[in-house]
């Protein structure tokens, strides 16, 4: 989770806008024990790589509550360095994709 977490600080550490999250909520936001949500539904984390550095990542949810007939999926999370976008895009809608249940 540690590294999930980290991905934008590499990716914006030198923009002169940006603010770090506070780590410690966005790590308690990801933890079903503290997220009502997260109890309830079917989640997991991917990182992109190259050559060992995440420079990527995604979170996909699948909603139980959803209608039978409308399974209801979301990503979120989505970032990456500009020159992996349109590999990154597609990885994103695609393994989230074969992971859900």
């Amino acid at each position: 989770m540690t590294e999930f977490l980290r991905v934008p600080y590499a990716l914006y550490e030198d923009h002169p806008q940006w603010v770090p999250p506070l780590e410690w909520e966005r790590r308690r936001f990801l933890d079903p024990r503290h997220n009502p949500f997260l109890q309830r539904t079917e989640a997991a984390c991917f990182l992109a790589r190259r050559g060992g550095t995440a420079l990527g990542r995604i979170a996909a949810v699948v909603n139980p509550d959803s209608p039978a007939d409308e399974r209801q999926g979301y990503v979120g999370f989505f970032e990456c360095t500009a020159d992996r976008v349109p590999h990154a895009t597609t990885a994103a809608s695609s393994r989230p994709g074969t992971w859900a249940p």
